[in-house]
């Protein structure tokens, strides 16, 4: 049986129906009921709280977690949302090695890279972006992120049967809120890359990576990139690129509307390849014609 925690959240839903389309046997794992859930749910679980989550896993042989507080609080200058993922993190990781798991995946984020809710953005040196540049978050939720990621190498060598799989997932986009956040004014500014650079991932394809970490040959402590190869944005990517980090250099020429976070490693790895785009939803023309760095 494979744990879920944070199961009623957006990506939490979609990855619990994913497994359950592969013939998983899934238990979620919930702070407040979900009342829908298609599969045995342990609630009231709080994950801060050890002894209570161990009891909450009890039966499982692998874990997917997902359960952290997804931002941080007012003007960030409280520790909670610190406080709370990195010990809710070093939990699942804990636990996990504890308890015999071969693999844990758990879900990391683009914001570990420091762009996102930054107090001072970070310069980048390199485009693209990829698992190799350096992070340097200045916000409770980036910070714990990166703190986490750490925390997965220390695991695995204290546990060297355990594999623990960090996906930095980007936003999250269901089908339904690609109209909101694709409004032909947002894509033709630079508004889309404040927050995660205009890079997402469609909620179905982010699912399928979180299985697909799960089943992968991996060992020790493993990182990737999870985001469409496209931005959601109609400014093209090297305009962007300089317009963002102008004294970045390019490892490769970017395509005309390429994402400036690349997910290359987890094509080749987890042989994840995204299936759905905005484009598609909108009948915009798709990535293929697009991607290319002398497309007109």
């Amino acid at each position: 049986m494979i744990g879920v925690t944070g199961a009623r959240g957006l990506v939490g839903q979609y990855v619990v129906r994913e497994l359950l389309q592969h013939g998983y046997d899934v238990l979620a794992i919930t702070r407040t009921p979900w009342e829908d859930c298609p599969c045995q749910q342990r609630s009231g679980v709080q994950l801060t709280d050890f002894p209570a989550f161990a009891r909450a896993l009890d039966g499982c042989e692998g874990l997917i977690h997902l359960a952290n507080l997804p931002t941080p609080i007012g003007q960030d200058d409280t520790p909670e949302v610190f406080d709370n993922n990195l010990c809710a993190d070093y939990h699942a990781m804990l636990l996990s090695g504890l308890m015999g798991f071969s693999k844990l995946v758990y879900a990391s984020s683009t914001c570990a890279l420091g762009f996102s809710f930054a107090h001072h953005r970070p310069e980048v040196l390199t485009l693209p972006i990829d698992e190799n540049t350096p992070a340097s978050p200045d916000n409770s939720y980036g910070l714990a992120k990166l703190l986490s990621e750490r925390a997965a190498q220390g695991m695995v060598q204290r546990f060297p049967s355990l594999c623990i799989v960090g996906l930095r997932i980007s936003y999250v986009a269901e089908p339904e809120a690609y109209a909101q956040r694709c409004s032909p004014d947002r894509l033709r500014s630079m508004a889309n890359f404040d927050g995660n650079l205009a890079s997402y991932v469609d909620a179905r394809d982010c699912a399928r990576a979180f299985r697909l970490a799960l089943e992968a040959p991996l060992h020790g402590a493993e990182l990737f990139y999870i985001c469409n190869p496209d931005s959601m944005s109609l400014v093209p990517s090297p305009e962007a690129a300089r317009r963002l980090f102008p004294a970045a250099r390019f490892s490769q020429s970017l395509g005309r509307f390429q994402a400036l976070e690349s997910s290359q490693k987890a094509r080749q790895l987890l042989g994840w390849v995204p299936e759905h785009s905005w484009r598609e939803v909108l009948g915009v023309p798709s990535p293929e014609d697009l991607l290319h760095p002398d497309a007109p």
